[in-house]
């Protein structure tokens, strides 16, 4: 499966509602044998930072969100209501598409990612929906997509879940200055906070969550190894 293509099963899956119209899985999973930890949270919580410092001192493969990968992305932000839709579907496609090759990967090495598949429906998604972005009929077609994606993804061993307040974040958004992050409203920041907050109560999966406004990741050596070895006990 090619970025931009769905197969015939992931259509007839969202036609169906996200009811499951077949039993077949992947399999590659089950010849799984390196560690998968998945890095997530609100726009500029210091994800790729974590990634890039746990991958050093593990040795893991480094699996970075490219946003460039999203043909959509650009035109959204000049035109949220023509592209909102567009480009939610896009993000999850992406992430289906990867599944086979992270599963494939970790036959091989294990892996750090800066992001975690269920992020694109379950907080990004979902803003869109209530800021009016995309409407009923889309979001629920998201949410087929988004069931399906869950269904069959790899899971990771642990989930890293990073907060901070969003007078924080938008600190930290308007120090890094990316191309990708135009004026970006304090009011969006605040929704997504409240979104991942929401999310978090109901992770169910074997997850950590780090409060990245206590603790300066970038600079305090101190903070980095504690954090490394929360993880490694995790993980053990």
């Amino acid at each position: 499966m090619t970025q931009g293509h769905i197969s015939d099963s992931v259509l007839v899956y969202i036609a169906t509602g996200g009811r499951r119209a077949s039993s077949k899985k992947m399999t590659t999973r089950q010849r799984r044998s390196h560690v998968y930890v998945s890095i997530c949270g609100p726009v500029a919580a210091g994800k790729t930072t974590l990634a890039v410092l746990l991958a050093s001192h593990f040795g893991w493969s480094l699996l970075l969100e490219d946003l460039g990968t999203n043909p959509y992305l650009n035109d959204y932000y000049t035109d949220m209501p023509r592209w909102g839709f567009k480009t939610v579907i896009a993000f999850l496609v992406r992430a289906l598409t990867l599944q086979d090759e992270i599963a494939s990967r970790l036959t091989q090495e294990a892996i750090c990612q800066d992001w975690y598949v269920a992020e694109h429906y379950a907080t990004y998604g979902i803003h869109t929906f209530n800021e009016g972005i995309i409407d009923e009929r889309e979001r629920q077609t998201c949410e087929a997509l988004h069931r399906y994606l869950m269904a069959h993804l790899t899971p990771p061993d642990l989930i890293v879940v990073l907060t901070a307040d969003p007078a924080t974040l938008l600190t930290r958004i308007a120090r890094r200055q990316r191309a990708t992050e135009p004026e970006v409203p304090a009011a969006y920041v605040e929704n997504l906070v409240r979104l991942y907050d929401h999310w978090m109560s109901t992770l169910e999966a074997p997850h950590l969550v780090v409060d990245t406004a206590a603790q300066d990741l970038v600079r305090d050596t101190n903070a980095q190894q504690r954090l490394i070895s929360q993880i490694a006990a995790a993980l053990s």
